[in-house]
């Protein structure tokens, strides 16, 4: 017979459920993990492919660019005391008959120079290769987008072009501008009082001289018209050029190059860019050896790794750089890059090279930048 089965008494059931209340517990499952929030924590994007050359794309004004210069006004002034009308004529004496010269060389040769100098910048402009001075500033030597420096209270451009302007180009079609067959020594050229822009109501004056394979192009304007910039850049203009035909038509080649470079150019370092903001955008600058004749041009990527404005930063940047076949000689470039929008402060600049001989885009460094304090105005 088996043994009575007793009920437990209250006491017991009571200390059962203390003890157990007492006892260890088993962790916590672990908090659901947050979803991410896309918005804050952009997904980094992938690897870029080579970014479109700048001789592929449309030369067009980038966004945000300062207006220029325009080629408009009239040549007559009415005095309304007097109901009579005046024309300003000036007159520039140059030697310029350097640009007669037949042989091609010396133009091929005095772009090889420019390239090598940082005091002058080869880009492109409205499609074709140009060089235009740079000034010394504090980390460098500087030339603005267009060209046009800032000459006291105007402004200048002193522009040798390496290509021929279309017919139908304001150069080559305004009467405003004086136009000279190469050789001349003397020219006339008329004043004209601007009509539009942050010009309005200055004076200026521009002309051409044309040779065989390039040609030269100087426009001032002014409140006070003396045209002693033009002068000056002329005369500086008319040495060079008559120190590289002079070493073509010896024969001396090696040289040519190198003609009036300044002492020390190009250098021996190691490549690098700093980017500095502007005011109206993003300064460019530093040393790279390309080790061949091509194009050089920027890609801007922020932060996140995206590429900013990608084709007008393209345009704006395209420069030919001397090079040698000793990677650590480095030659100097420089852009001035006007901003649409608001510039990266910090991320990468890739320096593209568009090469002349066949063969596809090359990266030739990726280094990252940080944009400091705007950069003061150059000085007047």
């Amino acid at each position: 017979m088996a043994p009575p089965r007793t009920r437990p008494s209250l006491r017991a059931v009571a200390l059962a459920v203390l003890l157990a209340s007492c006892g260890p517990k088993a962790p916590p499952p672990p908090p659901a993990a947050a979803a991410p929030d896309a918005a804050a924590r952009p997904a980094a994007p992938a690897e870029l492919g080579p970014p479109t050359s700048p001789l592929e794309l449309r030369a067009a004004a980038p966004a945000g660019a300062a207006e220029l210069p325009p080629l408009s006004g009239a040549v007559r002034e009415l005095d309304m005391v007097t109901l009579t009308s005046s024309t300003q004529t000036f007159t520039i004496d140059a030697d310029t008959a350097m640009f007669s010269a037949t042989d091609p060389r010396v133009a091929a040769r005095l772009q090889a120079a420019f390239q090598y100098d940082p005091r002058w910048r080869v880009g492109l402009w409205e499609g074709q290769t140009v060089a235009w001075a740079r000034r010394a500033d504090a980390q460098g030597w500087a030339a603005p987008w267009g060209g046009y420096r800032a000459e006291g209270a105007g402004a200048i451009r002193t522009l040798f072009r390496f290509d021929t302007r279309p017919p139908d180009h304001p150069w080559s079609a305004s009467g405003l501008v004086a136009r000279n067959p190469a050789g001349t020594h003397s020219m006339q050229v008329m004043a004209w009082k601007v009509d539009r822009g942050p010009w309005a109501d200055q004076t200026a004056a521009a002309f051409t001289i044309d040779g065989e394979a390039m040609s030269l192009e100087v426009h001032e304007v002014a409140p006070k018209l003396t045209l002693a910039g033009t002068q000056k850049d002329l005369q500086q203009a008319t040495l060079r050029t008559k120190a590289i035909a002079d070493q073509v038509g010896r024969g001396d080649l090696q040289r040519t190059a190198l003609a009036m470079v300044p002492k020390g150019e190009p250098r021996i370092g190691d490549p690098f860019v700093q980017v500095t903001r502007t005011r109206t955008g993003l300064d460019v600058r530093g040393r790279v050896n390309p080790g061949a004749e091509g194009w050089l041009f920027v890609r801007v990527r922020d932060a996140d790794g995206r590429p900013w404005q990608p084709e007008a930063v393209a345009v704006a940047t395209a420069e030919r750089v001397g090079w040698d076949a000793n990677p650590a000689v480095v030659s100097y470039f420089q852009s001035d890059v006007p901003a649409g929008g608001t510039p990266p402060l910090r991320g990468t600049v890739e320096l593209w090279f568009h090469p002349d001989a066949a063969g596809p885009l090359r990266r030739l460094e990726a280094l990252p930048f940080e944009a400091g304090p705007p950069a003061p105005p150059p000085p007047p």
